[in-house]
């Protein structure tokens, strides 16, 4: 079987193009990953509810099992370890 070689040639314009697009590319998927972690739980098991009207907010262990994670609000994360079922509220 013959190896086929091929060469693509791109002017230096073409090339700053393709970089300037990949690098806005990139920065959309840090900019999304950042806005996902706004009211996350890193562990599954475990939920961020937000009532912004009452300006509270709720994590809840959804297992029979203590459960340890970390949660990101709008301005910060911390780590917060959670007994069987339970719900614990926090003041935004």
């Amino acid at each position: 079987m013959e190896k086929v070689i091929v060469y693509i040639l791109m002017d230096f314009h073409s090339l700053l193009k393709m970089h300037d697009y990949f690098i806005e590319v990139f920065t959309m998927q840090l900019e999304k990953e950042a806005e996902m972690k706004q009211w996350y739980s890193e562990n599954y098991n475990v939920e961020v509810n937000v009532y912004p009207s009452t300006n509270s907010y709720c994590v809840v262990n959804n297992t029979y099992e203590p459960q340890k994670t970390i949660i990101y609000t709008d301005k910060d994360n911390f780590e917060v370890e959670l007994e069987a079922s339970e719900i614990r509220w926090f003041t935004m």
